[in-house]
């Protein structure tokens, strides 16, 4: 399937990274299990692609954001 704003139905906390366009990148909530906090994970989706980019930090996403071709 090819990403698009309309066709992304996600649940998670959307944000905005430069870089990234605007509806396509989102957070993971963080949990917490028998009192250890996870840390939830950086999502982005490239538009037009089948591809979704997974990361713990927004700089690693915007390295693999870097490294991916959208075209």
């Amino acid at each position: 399937m090819r990403y698009t704003r309309a066709n992304i139905n996600n649940t998670f906390e959307p944000i905005q990274i430069d870089s990234i366009p605007e509806g396509f990148s989102f957070k993971e909530p963080d949990i917490t299990i028998g009192g250890q906090e996870n840390k939830g994970r950086y999502i982005a989706y490239v538009p037009l692609t089948d591809i979704i980019l997974k990361a713990i930090t927004i700089e690693e996403l915007l390295e693999l954001w870097k490294k991916t071709k959208r075209y």
